[in-house]
């Protein structure tokens, strides 16, 4: 593996980056804490790297920020078969398509997100 793909597998893409900043702060105004740590980011679990997750005694969620290849054949093959795995290992996964964040309404896009996961979250721990 060359040193960028290792490096953008720790550290995740500048998009995601901006994505997340972006889905804490609507959660910050939602609610009034951060949905993710800095340590939720680019996470290693057994085989995979979860863009980033939320993890709790009774929940954890796989939140990815799917990329154009994501939307070939191929990446659809790839990641129904790494969903299925990232299920095994008890996390219900988000998939976000990149595009969104191109929509004029994205911020209340993500606000809707943000008031969704939460909804899981609490459904998950009652």
């Amino acid at each position: 593996m060359n040193k960028s793909k290792r490096s953008l597998l720790k550290h995740g893409s500048k998009t995601e980056e901006w994505f997340f900043r972006e889905v804490n702060l609507a959660h910050m105004r939602h609610y009034g804490y951060p949905l993710f740590t800095e340590t939720d980011y680019q996470v290693p679990v057994d085989r995979c790297i979860l863009d980033a997750q939320y993890k709790d005694e009774k929940v954890k969620i796989n939140y990815e920020l799917d990329g154009p290849l994501h939307f070939t054949l191929k990446g659809m093959e790839y990641d129904q078969k790494r969903d299925a795995y990232i299920k095994r290992q008890e996390y219900r996964v988000l998939r976000v398509p990149y595009f969104l964040m191109y929509e004029p309404e994205w911020r209340s896009y993500v606000g809707d997100m943000v008031v969704y996961l939460t909804k899981l979250i609490k459904e998950q721990n009652e």
